[in-house]
């Protein structure tokens, strides 16, 4: 099986979430992918010292989908759509079109965020 996971699950498991690491520990035979706009997300975020490193090794461990051209144009029609009606911001749309376009499951606790991906699940 293979996952896309957002950026809130890779927040909970580098803040040592419990229930983040316990299901995270239980993907031992699941191929892991995070979209470049994530992988994004989570370096803005390390503002820590040392923070910039701890995302390296996180990502280090999955595999990054790129965002190309066909992913910025189905991200760009998902944010027109759903962007006012349930709060997605650009980077949701962008990430859900990932999901679409790679045909993985998107994991997140967002669940809201992502209305057009039809297998998205929430994992704690």
């Amino acid at each position: 099986m293979s996952l896309l996971l957002d950026s809130s699950v890779l927040i909970d498991v580098q803040r040592r979430y419990k229930p983040a690491l316990a299901w995270l520990a239980r993907q031992d035979q699941t191929a892991l992918f995070v979209s470049s706009a994530t992988a994004f997300e989570l370096y803005a975020g390390a503002d820590r010292p040392g923070a910039a490193e701890a995302v390296r090794q996180m990502l280090d461990a999955v595999s990054i989908v790129v965002v190309d051209a066909v992913i910025a144009e189905k991200g760009a029609s998902i944010f027109r759509r759903y962007e006012a009606s349930h709060g997605a911001d650009e980077f949701d749309a962008i990430i859900a079109a990932t999901a679409l376009v790679a045909r993985l499951p998107l994991v997140t606790r967002n669940v809201r965020h992502f209305p057009a991906v039809k297998n998205v699940r929430k994992p704690y």
